[in-house]
């Protein structure tokens, strides 16, 4: 039985108390994290810093704030981390601010935060109305937006401008994007320029938008906010950032009204739209059987790209026809969206006569005048000569005129088309057979016949050249004659010498191998003392194998053989080391080299019918 004496019970204690203070201690270092903010109630366009703060020496992650954007906008965010020591106590913790604008007024509340099992207490914040509105029309800045038409018809373009009027000096401009719920949205080109309002010069910002409706009711276009700064330094040593400024624009909304009765499944709202037809060549007349170019051309002004009807070409009867690809030119001006969809369709008529091309049409709603309309373009009348001499008809009895075929549209983004001059592809086989025809043997002319009986005799003297170069015997390749004085080997030469001087096995074994490198005489594999003692005799073998023993083992070599005292200095270690005869080892290696070079294999004789 074990008896526990005063002073183990006190040393018990005094471990006890000692464990609960470490773990007092673990507790309070325990990791937390902290929220607060530097105001409690704000207008609406101020701003408020949000600081949060983890008391821990370990920090992997950063908290996630995404639960207040629906209520802030966040302008800015830093992050510091700080390491303290007070009283022998350390203390780590990392702190982030963040610059929170508010988007309403009212009471919100921000939620608590976590990060790494640590959780902060929610917030409370009021914002208020600005006491003094700076977005009003004579201060030194100002913004406002502006709707074009105040009531619209789906499809029809409604103009949003939005237009910063300042009289100060602004920089770093920056507006939240307009996204509109049940529209398609079209950025149109921005614009800078000066007005005067009560006689004083403002310099205005202009951001333009194109909105098209998609269906009757209501259209909701939220509040859109802009920041800039305002009496900012642009020089990198002067640290005065200036002033931040918000401004917003109020949510408005518009009406869309249902289109009229009569409208039809084509309803196409703009506010101009022009039809063109013309002949690529501005001829009046053709010959039968030979292709001719008309081009269709749609231009329009704020209408809807999706609503844009398609080009169709004329159906003609005794008129082959082949469409080409629809192009689509878009340019997003400052008053409006400007489209321009052409077409280049191939005609080949078939039969001599007069051809008309009807008047293609298209009924449209006027955005200006409030009414349809209908866009014509003028017909063209064609004469159809016969076709050439020497040239055959096209058939008209087995292929009937083709219907109109629907091209697909391609779409480009560019102000300006690139549009080929080149002739309808699928035209060329009949514009093909009649230049055949009218090639007759009679109309070439001599020069080009002489022309090509010359180049036809040049092509076969160098093909009769080639022929006899193959023919030729191929002379062998010799192989080049080694060179053994190289400087590479007589420096290995002067090594192996040095080496064996020195009487340094190591040595010795590295410049052999060195040598043998040089010489080449183990061929593409590397050298080593076994390849080299199989190419020499037997007094290079027993050579050989005592420098072996003297390397890795040198116990049986001092019993083998008496030991030299070297001329090297007591420092360099190689008193007392096994013997190896040096001279017998350099007679061996010369042996060994003119062998080698007696015994270099003769090249191979060259083969007699060389592939």
């Amino acid at each position: 039985m074990v008896s526990i004496t005063p002073l183990s019970r006190t040393a018990l204690l005094t471990l006890l108390f000692g464990l609960l203070l470490a773990l007092n201690s673990a507790l309070l270092r325990a990791d937390t994290l902290s929220a607060s903010v530097d105001r409690t109630q704000l207008a609406l366009d101020e701003t408020l810093t949000l600081s949060l703060r983890f008391d821990s020496r370990d920090t992997r992650a950063e908290p996630d704030i995404s639960a207040v954007e629906p209520f802030f906008d966040v302008l800015g965010r830093s992050q510091s981390r700080q390491l303290r020591s007070i009283n022998g106590e350390t203390s780590a913790f990392t702190q982030w601010q963040y610059s929170l604008a508010p988007k309403q007024k009212g009471l919100i509340q921000i939620p608590a935060f976590e990060l790494q099992g640590a959780r902060s207490e929610p917030l409370q914040v009021r914002v208020t109305a600005p006491q003094v509105s700076a977005n009003a029309k004579g201060g030194d800045y100002f913004l406002e937006r502006d709707l074009q038409p105040q009531t619209l018809y789906p499809g029809q373009q409604l103009r949003v401008r939005v237009r910063l009027n300042t009289a100060v000096a602004l920089s770093e401009l920056q507006i939240t994007p307009l996204t509109v719920d049940g529209a398609r949205l079209v950025e149109l080109e921005d614009r800078q320029y000066q007005r005067t309002l009560n006689g004083r010069p403002y310099l205005v910002y202009e951001k333009n938008y194109a909105l098209f409706a998609r269906q009757p009711g209501a259209l909701q276009l939220p509040a859109q906010m802009l920041t800039t700064v305002k009496g900012g330094s642009r020089s990198v040593f002067d640290l005065n950032r200036g002033q931040a400024v918000r401004l917003r624009t109020e949510a408005q909304q518009i009406e869309v009204k249902a289109p009229p009765a009569n409208a039809g499944d084509d309803w196409l709202p703009a506010d101009s739209l022009k039809l063109k037809q013309w002949l690529e060549s501005g001829t009046t007349s053709v010959y039968a059987g030979e292709p001719v170019t008309l081009n269709l051309r749609l231009e329009t002004e704020g209408a809807d790209p999706a609503r844009l009807p398609g080009l169709t070409p004329p159906a003609l009867d005794g008129v082959r026809v082949y469409p080409e690809p629809v192009y689509d030119q878009q340019q997003a001006g400052a008053d409006g969206l400007h489209i321009s969809r052409s077409q280049r369709v191939g005609l080949v008529p078939t039969q001599p006569g007069t051809l008309t091309l009807p008047a293609s049409r298209v009924r449209w709603w006027n955005s200006q005048s409030g009414e349809f309309s209908e866009a014509t373009s003028e017909p063209i009348t064609l004469t159809v000569l016969p076709p050439r001499q020497g040239s055959q008809p096209a058939p008209t009895a087995q292929t009937p005129a083709t219907a109109p075929v629907q091209a697909p549209a391609v779409t480009t983004a560019t102000t300006t088309a690139a549009v080929t001059d080149a002739e309808t592809a699928a035209a060329a086989p009949t514009a093909s057979t009649q230049n055949n025809a009218d090639l007759s043997p009679g109309l070439l002319s001599p020069w080009l016949l002489w022309s090509n009986l010359a180049w036809a005799g040049l092509c076969g003297l160098l093909a009769l050249g080639w022929w006899r170069a193959r023919q030729r015997p191929r002379p062998p390749k010799l192989p080049a004659a080694e060179r053994h004085d190289t400087p590479n080997r007589q420096i290995a030469e002067r090594q192996v010498q040095q080496a064996c001087r020195q009487g340094n096995p190591a040595q010795i074994r590295r410049a052999i191998l060195d040598w043998a490198d040089a010489c080449r005489l183990t061929g593409t594999q590397p050298p080593s003392l076994a390849r080299i003692a199989a190419l020499g005799d037997a007094a290079l073998q027993a050579e050989l194998a005592a420098l072996d023993r003297a390397l890795f083992a040198p116990e049986a070599a001092l019993k083998a053989a008496p030991t030299v005292k070297s001329n090297t200095p007591p420092d360099a270690g190689l008193q007392d080391r096994p013997a190896v005869n040096a001279e017998r080892l350099l007679t061996s290696l010369k042996a060994l080299e003119s062998c080698a070079g007696r015994a270099q294999p003769s090249p191979p004789l060259a083969e007699l019918y060389p592939h």
